[in-house]
């Protein structure tokens, strides 16, 4: 498995918004 920097940023970004909307939707 090869991931570089850009990638691992965007994939946690990726990972914070949609926990931030999940948690935004349960309440």
């Amino acid at each position: 498995m090869t991931g570089s920097a850009s990638d691992f940023l965007a994939e946690v970004l990726f990972k914070t918004i949609l926990e931030l909307l999940s948690s935004g939707s349960a309440g």
